[in-house]
């Protein structure tokens, strides 16, 4: 591919693959959606930890096992509640 593009064109070409905020200093749409959704997946996981607490067989190595928490974040929620 280096022999097809050449100077500009080969700019032109890497900033195809940059994000806005890398380019411009903000954030594009996609990225606020993006982001917006990875925040709503953590609270239902952290809302899903809170209703395993109620299970009195699992463990905290469990809870964090189903829920891909670490051991200390799912201890630190316990000690929140």
């Amino acid at each position: 591919m280096k022999y097809w593009f050449k100077g500009e064109a080969k700019e032109q070409f890497k900033m195809d693959f940059k994000k806005c905020s890398e380019v411009y200093g903000y954030k594009s749409i996609a990225e606020v959606e993006e982001e917006e959704l990875e925040a709503k997946i953590k609270d239902t996981k952290l809302e899903m930890v809170d209703a395993m607490f109620a299970i009195p067989k699992l463990t905290d190595a469990d809870i964090s096992s189903i829920s891909v928490f670490p051991v200390d974040d799912i201890q630190k929620r316990r000690a929140q509640r």
